[in-house]
């Protein structure tokens, strides 16, 4: 008992899976016990998980163990500086009921509960005395935590100042206070506050003193700026560590005294909210036919006809139209669930809160969520796989016991009733799927984060920070000059912020007791960075603020030149004057009078475009000189000086804290907070990022229905920026604002169609397919088709697409007519070799494999078809694969293929599993002219002075080849002997010259046995025909912008990416706030600084989603490693050739290639990585071993 142990739990998945506990042996016991405040580092639970314990064997390692790794310096996850150590569950509750208002204890019951919380104190006592002494002495709740607290606190230092909000909001005290009997206008004025002053929700602790407020989660649970998290910062983690157990002590006493139950009436609902609840539920009960009339354009009277387009939608290949049908009733089954939910959760429960115990539960913290309360009182709501509702079966029905294609919400998995009443079998199947969903995504994802953060560690496993304050690698390369950007500890930073600047000025002498400046100013020079400070607000002074935030970076030739084009471009003609320049006249013109001018005007322009020197910590070592500290920290501590929120001075009357004084607490509070040389910085960032990836599911987000873009998101998308570095991107998207014009919207709307990929069946109306036989000479049958294509007339499309009706008919004749008679061609080939391959099987039956030449003959040419035959299906039918499943296969097996396509990567849909498998192949046709699409000579799609988009965005005709636009009545004969020309099937074309809606031609073919079904083949061939595009890009939207700053302004968004297109339009978009989530092409174009900063947003915008938080020095650190060798490397055997240690590479992969390209090369190993040195039994290069100490022993 007394030892030290190192306490695992596998998977050990970040630093704290691995922490010190000082070891009490039991006799008798067989299990490890373990305080409830250390399972969310451990990610334990009591349902039988196994521990590793490690009995130290040295003397150093005893020590590094009491030092390091002991609990009381893992308070902190290296993640993002939040607290990990909380108490949970019964803890919370007892914490809220025992410091409640009006909670009171006997002088017994006071000093049992002090005494169960602290049992040994080596000093003596300390109480406080009554709050209420007639007509007895009681002690309230809040006073039992003041001398937990003060008893707790070290006896030289000062005591605790805070004030801080509680979990539970100041209205839900309201609640509790209006009887239920009241009126709805007493209840409406209960519920007005104006503020939370002295409120239960606010925390206020004054010298130690708990004055105000109830402690629950958000004080001592895992939670930032609690009054836990506040006692580790003034003090330490010890004194952090026992507070909290014993708060753990306290709670399950007062728990004793007073107990904790839940019963029926905490879930009950009030009569008249039960009958609210049930209108709500009979009027969402007949919004199906309201849902799918808008989805399908059609009456909601009109159920035939509903039912008729519903089967369409199910059966057509594009389930475009079912995603719509998704969303439309998931907004109408929203707008009910809210409606029922806000009748029955809070307000209509039969106890309020906080008599009510649930409530309790879930408001504190404890246990449980709204969403629980409301599943168990309200309803279940929608029931989602995937982001959509339960699919529908081949039969139409969503299950066996539902009509097929029955349009009520409850059939589509919308769940009416809840868990008090009871559910029905069909509502508690689509509650099981929606739970197995969670179940299949768990046991799928664990290896794929867990390689991923394998792959992390391997690389970034020697990044460590060195004593000049750079970060290097083992083989002393530098990536970072200073850890983060700024060269600070990420745990030690919590506090250095503009919201906690307050806490810090009420606790000086707390902070400068523990600080210790006497230490720092005896090895630091102290004046020179203070003199730099000075030079630099003078230098701010002197010219101005806007330099720093208003003005662009730009040359002074820049400045000129946008200040004089427009007026040169007056009086230019617009055209170069030089035959080889690419320069206009008026470029020109500005360049020769830039030449022209003399030295001074030049110096008064260069100065116009002065940028701020370099901040003191560029110049200064922040670990020599007091009062060098990141600029960013500098200026929120000034502003917050500036405006003086606390009028300065400390809560305690006799010492007022003026603003030098606090800015040199701040500045040395940032000394202290420098990242400690040794520390394994790259291991930590490879683990913040891992880890979270855990807690995100599999799947790629996206919004179906909504007209809204696809975007990769999870870890898919993770993979893609860290792993494999792809130039080829899932869901390239490009995102830019648009110019403040007063025709923003209109050019915007312009922008939006000209970016719009539309396909031949988007504005195909109507196909018509007549067949016929027809005799030719001496026996010869063909087989004939008349097709007539008929188009939708433009101003169905005019709004949508940047098209008009001469385009899509150029299109058919000039490329989807050839496309077609291959695909005819191909099935006609398809059909004879399957009857081919018929026949010799029936021919091997009746030769039964036996006897003469002639039979072996036939055998030898039957298997070498077979391998032809084979051979023909595989390379000309492999596209087809999962169209023929579905016409030859039932759907039981159907469906086994498709999950059995989706397993590797779910995230891919339908038509991207057709399109890689290659359902015909491009290189067959020439492609050349298939599009309408912007070319390098494209022009000026929208300019405010321009005719519209219609007409401008449309091709050169003369230059592309197409026909004349001018509509003539007759026919143009060349034009329908081109076609007849360029393709032999055809026989006869003709086409409506008048108003270019529709156009006919006839195909003869061979007869083939089987029947070939041409619209089935057009069907699947029109989605695929592109009529008009911008290479690269799918769609574009037109957005409100949501960024800070930019209210009222429009942002153009596209699905796909085309950098070179945009700067075409610079008199519309903002092409200086361009982004891209592309990291190659930002690369490529602006440099290698700029995928830096992609890459941080990117990796950050994937944990967001999730709600996870992980440090920007971390995701900075990640972004420099890739990129530091000035291209963008991946964390993969690919990105790992380039390092030095050959033993590092080979413990990461592919061992026996590593070793023989190291042998043949005659690589050597400086035994500098982690990797290298474990192999040759040497301690590690970092932390504590990144150092060697000479003790003096005499």
């Amino acid at each position: 008992t007394g030892d030290i142990l190192l306490l695992n739990r596998q998977p050990t998945l970040h630093k704290p899976s691995i922490m010190a506990h000082k070891a009490r042996v039991l006799p008798g016991e067989k299990t490890l016990r373990l305080h409830y405040a250390n399972c969310k580092s451990y990610n334990a639970d009591f349902d039988g998980d196994e521990m590793n314990a490690h009995f130290p064997q040295n003397e150093l390692a005893r020590s590094e163990a009491y030092n390091i790794v002991s609990t009381h310096n893992q308070y902190l996850v290296p993640k993002d500086g939040t607290p990990l150590s909380g108490l949970i569950q019964d803890h919370v509750v007892a914490g809220v009921l025992m410091t409640i208002r009006g909670r009171m204890f006997s002088r017994a019951d006071y000093m049992n509960l002090v005494f169960s919380a602290i049992p040994s104190l080596r000093s003596q006592y300390k109480t406080l005395p009554p709050c209420i002494l007639k007509p007895e002495k009681l002690w309230s709740g809040k006073q039992v935590v003041s001398t937990l607290l003060l008893n707790i606190t070290p006896d030289d230092q000062y005591k605790l100042n805070l004030v801080s909000k509680t979990k539970i909001a100041p209205k839900e005290w309201s609640r509790g206070a209006v009887k239920s009997s009241a009126s709805k206008k007493k209840k409406k004025k209960a519920v007005q506050y104006h503020d939370d002053i002295m409120t239960e929700s606010e925390v206020i602790f004054r010298e130690g003193e708990l004055l105000s407020g109830v402690l629950d989660k958000s004080q001592f649970g895992a939670s930032q700026f609690g009054f836990v998290h506040c006692i580790y910062e003034l003090y330490n983690g010890e004194v952090c560590n026992l507070l909290l157990s014993a708060l753990g002590r306290l709670f399950t006493s007062f728990l004793q005294l007073h107990g904790f139950s839940l019963g029926l009436e905490d879930i009950l609902v009030k009569p008249e909210a039960d009958l609210e609840r049930k209108k709500a539920i009979a009027e969402a009960r007949s919004c199906g036919a309201a849902a799918a009339a808008e989805c399908f354009g059609t009456s909601p009277d009109d159920l035939a006809q509903i039912r008729e387009k519903y089967e369409a939608a199910h059966h057509s290949r594009d389930n475009t139209a079912l995603k719509t049908l998704d969303f439309v009733m998931k907004k109408k089954t929203d707008q009910y669930n809210n409606i029922i939910n806000g009748v029955c959760v809070p307000d209509g429960l039969y106890k309020p809160f906080p008599h009510n115990s649930l409530q309790l539960m879930v408001q504190s913290g404890s246990k449980g969520s709204t969403v629980n309360c409301m599943q168990i009182s309200a309803l279940l709501g929608q029931m989602e796989l995937e982001g959509q509702r339960p699919p529908l079966m081949p039969s139409g029905q969503f299950l066996p016991s539902f009509r097929p294609y029955d349009i009520s919400p409850r059939a589509g998995g919308f769940v009416d009733e809840r868990f008090l009443t009871g559910v029905r079998p069909q509502e508690y199947f689509f509650h099981c799927m929606a739970g197995r969903e969670g179940l299949v995504d768990t046991a799928v994802k664990t290896s794929r984060s867990g390689y991923l953060q394998r792959c992390l560690i391997k690389h970034m496993e020697g990044v460590i920070v060195n004593y000049d304050l750079t970060v290097r690698g083992s083989d002393g390369s530098v990536i970072q000059f200073l850890y983060g950007e700024d060269g600070l500890d990420i745990g030690k930073t919590r506090f250095l912020s503009e919201k906690q600047f307050p806490f810090l000025l009420d606790n000086y002498k707390a902070l400068l007791h523990k600080l210790d400046p006497s230490a720092a100013s005896t090895v630091l020079e102290s004046t020179r960075a203070s003199k730099y400070l000075k030079k630099l607000d003078h230098w701010v002074a002197k010219h101005g603020g806007e330099i720093l935030h208003g003005r662009p970076r730009r040359s002074a030739f820049l400045h000129f030149y946008s200040k004089h084009l427009p007026e040169v471009e007056l009086q230019a003609s617009g055209k170069s004057q030089q035959a080889d320049s690419w320069r206009t006249e008026a470029q020109l013109k500005i360049i020769e009078a830039w030449y022209g001018l003399s030295p001074m005007s030049k110096e008064s322009l260069r100065k116009k475009c002065l940028t701020r020197p370099d901040p003191v910590n560029a110049s200064l070592r922040q670990d020599r000189f007091f009062g060098s500290a990141p600029e960013a920290l500098m200026e929120k501590l000034k502003s917050f000086i500036e405006k003086n929120p606390s009028k300065l001075h400390n809560i305690e009357g006799d010492c007022k804290v003026s603003g030098d004084k606090f800015t040199s607490l701040v500045q040395l509070k940032c000394l202290r907070a420098l990242a400690d040389p040794g520390e394994a910085v790259g291991l930590l960032a490879a683990q913040s990022i891992g880890e979270p990836s855990t807690q995100m599911t599999l799947n790629t987000f996206h919004f179906a229905g909504r007209g809204e873009m696809n975007v990769t998101l999870g870890i898919p998308r993770l993979r893609e920026i860290l792993m494999t570095a792809s130039a080829n991107i899932k869901t390239p998207a490009m995102d830019v604002p648009l110019l403040p014009r007063p025709d923003a919207r209109e050019q915007g709307e312009k922008l939006k169609k000209f970016f719009t990929r539309v396909c031949l069946s988007e504005v195909l109306e109507k196909l018509e397919v007549w067949e016929s036989l027809e005799r030719e000479g001496k026996g010869h049958v063909h087989q004939q088709y008349r097709l007539r294509f008929s188009f939708l007339p433009q101003e169905c499309y005019y709004e949508r697409f940047s098209l008009k009706p001469s385009h899509i008919l150029h299109y058919v004749e000039r490329t989807f007519i050839k496309k077609l008679v291959a695909a005819i061609k191909k099935e006609m080939k398809s059909i004879k070799e399957k009857r081919m391959k018929a026949l010799r099987v029936e021919r091997d039956k009746q030769g039964g494999g036996g006897g003469d030449g002639d039979g072996e003959d036939g055998a030898d040419g039957g298997g070498g078809g077979q391998e032809e035959a084979r051979e023909g299906e595989h390379s000309d039918a492999e596209g087809e694969e999962v169209s023929e499943v579905e016409d030859e296969v039932d759907a039981t097996a159907a469906k086994a293929l498709s999950k059995k396509q989706e397993y590797d990567n779910p995230g891919e849909s339908d038509e991207e599993i057709i399109q890689a498998q290659g359902s015909m192949s491009e290189d067959e046709i020439d492609d050349d002219d298939s599009k309408v699409q912007c070319n390098e000579q494209t022009k000026k799609v929208v300019d405010s002075d321009e005719e519209p988009i219609e007409d401008s965005t449309a091709l050169d005709e003369s230059q592309e080849g197409t026909p004349d636009m001018v509509k003539t009545v007759s026919m143009n004969q060349d034009r329908v002997q081109e076609v007849l020309l360029n393709n032999s099937v055809v026989s006869n074309y003709t086409y409506d010259a008048e108003c270019e809606r529709w156009c006919e031609m006839t195909l003869k073919f061979p007869s083939v046995d089987s029947k070939i079904i041409v619209t089935s083949i057009v069907e699947k061939l029109a989605p695929k025909c592109v009529v008009w595009e911008v290479p690269g890009i799918r769609k574009g939207y037109l957005m409100e912008s949501t960024d800070p700053g930019e209210k009222g302004l429009l942002r153009l968004k596209t699905d796909g990416i085309n950098l070179q297109v945009l700067w075409q339009y610079a008199n519309i978009l903002d092409l200086r706030k361009l982004y891209t989530n592309h990291i190659h092409a930002m690369a490529k174009i602006y440099g290698i600084e700029a995928a830096v900063k992609i890459i941080i947003k990117e990796i950050s915008g994937v944990f967001r989603v999730y709600g996870i938080d992980v440090d920007y020095r971390h995701l900075s650190l990640i972004a420099d490693y890739m990129t530091f060798e000035g291209a963008y490397k991946p964390f993969n055997r690919m990105g790992m050739e380039g390092n030095s240690s050959p033993f590092q590479k080979m413990s990461f992969e592919t061992t026996m290639h590593f070793l023989k390209s190291a042998t043949l090369n005659g690589d050597v190993d400086t035994l500098a990585s982690p990797s290298a040195r474990i192999v040759a039994g040497r301690v590690v290069q970092g932390g504590t071993g990144c150092f060697e100490l000479l003790q003096s022993l005499c």
